[in-house]
């Protein structure tokens, strides 16, 4: 699908090079719409607590904005790759939704993001009391668009098990980055609900961890024996483009948990006696290399092994 479809025509000079970038967007978008909805659970009960649900509304807000318009981003590169110089005209967007499922699934997620923008725009919306709603309207819209990516393209068909491997990739990492950003974007100004909700998410954090290491190297191992012969050596499966995307993908997550054990070993005990400023820093520098992983992924989406 998705990346069947660069094969059908050169590259559009102009919008091509937005793919990964918009892929990577519609992620991270829904990701934060995820964290925002994960944050009651994890930051619990408090009545003096009324500003952190104010700032996380509008983090939520920014993250549907941000799916929404990536989504749309997305769809037109899409157009253009395929009908590099005919222009965006509404009739090509057309008919691309109506061919292929991946623009399908574009569209869908762009659906899910202004219903989030509704659902989050009304007055009186709190993320504790619609957690749930915000939560299911975030797995609706990401998980065809992922689908539609590095688990779709290639030939054989690995049925159930394939699909359920990258569906809980996906929510595993979503909602491990999704909260890790809502803990730097909105809770460092806010020290008693970070120390309060700091150690939950990082146990918690740990258990998505696992589930995104096991699952996307299953992924990736099924991909690349797949591609490869049966005289294809590991030296020739690793040293492939997607075989190095692959290894610095799980370089980047060795780093990011290497990340979250030091803030958790190191830096929370003295969250707790009010020392906020070093952990906030170093929350900051997991969010960037989650975000240099969650580039990395989206060239996995649009890559192939060349086996």
């Amino acid at each position: 699908m998705g990346v069947a479809l660069g094969s059908a025509g050169p590259d559009g000079p102009a919008l091509g090079a937005l793919l990964p970038v918009t892929r990577a967007g519609i992620i991270t978008g829904f990701a934060v719409m995820v964290g925002v909805s994960l944050l009651p659970p994890l930051l619990g009960p408090d009545e003096g607590d009324a500003p952190v649900w104010a700032a996380a509304r509008r983090l939520g807000l920014l993250g549907a904005g941000l799916a929404v318009g990536s989504s749309i981003g997305h769809l037109l590169a899409r157009v253009d790759q395929i009908a590099p110089g005919a222009g965006l005209r509404p009739v090509l967007v057309l008919r691309y939704v109506a061919t292929f499922t991946v623009g399908k699934a574009l569209v869908a997620a762009a659906m899910a993001g202004l219903a989030y923008l509704i659902l989050a725009g009304r007055r009186g919306f709190l993320p504790r009391r619609d957690a749930a709603a915000g939560i299911m309207i975030a797995f609706v819209g990401v998980l065809p668009v992922s689908l539609s990516g590095h688990a779709s393209h290639v030939e054989a068909d690995f049925g159930g098990p394939m699909v359920l491997a990258m569906a809980g990739h996906v929510l595993g990492a979503m909602c491990w980055v999704g909260v890790l950003t809502v803990l730097a974007a909105v809770l460092r100004g806010y020290p008693s609900a970070l120390a309060r909700t700091l150690p939950r998410y990082s146990r918690f954090a740990g258990g998505c961890a696992a589930l995104v290491a096991l699952t996307g190297s299953l992924s990736a191992a099924v991909i690349l024996t797949a591609e490869a012969g049966a005289e294809t050596s590991w030296t020739e499966v690793l040293t492939d483009p997607y075989g190095l995307l692959v290894l610095a993908k799980l370089a980047g997550l060795l780093i990011v948990v290497a990340l979250g054990a030091r803030i958790r070993f190191t830096f929370l005990p003295g969250l707790r006696e009010g020392r906020v400023g070093t952990t906030v820093r170093w929350i900051l520098v997991e969010v960037a290399a989650m975000g240099a992983v969650f580039g990395i992924a989206a060239l996995l989406a649009g890559a192939s092994p060349t086996l």
